[in-house]
């Protein structure tokens, strides 16, 4: 399962890497799941290789944008036997891995 908390933490990280003005001051205030709970088993999100959430962002932290985890090998890896997805997080060259689109509120991160 998705932790939550961990998520919220690891989007911080991301807003204080990202090199653009208009995401300066970014946080995160929250994050959660935005579908059934079948979503989240691991054999769907094996299938589909992605996890759908609702974050909480903003420089207030409280606009709600759609949130899409894409997960790399690593990360389903990792999902599937039920270990933190946590380091699979980028921590360099973000811009690689973050696509944030203010105007229709979502952000798609690929892990690895």
């Amino acid at each position: 399962m998705i932790d939550c908390t961990i998520m919220e933490y690891e989007l911080c990280k991301i807003f204080e890497m990202i090199d653009e003005e208009q995401c300066k001051g970014f946080w995160c205030d929250g994050v959660k799941l935005s579908e059934q709970k079948e979503h989240y088993t691991k054999k769907y999100v094996n299938d589909n290789k992605c996890v759908n959430l609702i974050a909480y962002i903003g420089k207030t932290g409280q606009t709600e944008y759609s949130l899409k985890l894409l997960l790399g090998k690593k990360a389903l890896s990792r999902y599937a036997r039920g270990l933190s997805i946590s380091e699979c997080f980028p921590t360099d060259n973000v811009k690689n891995f973050v696509k944030l689109d203010i105007e229709n509120k979502c952000i798609e991160i690929t892990l690895k």
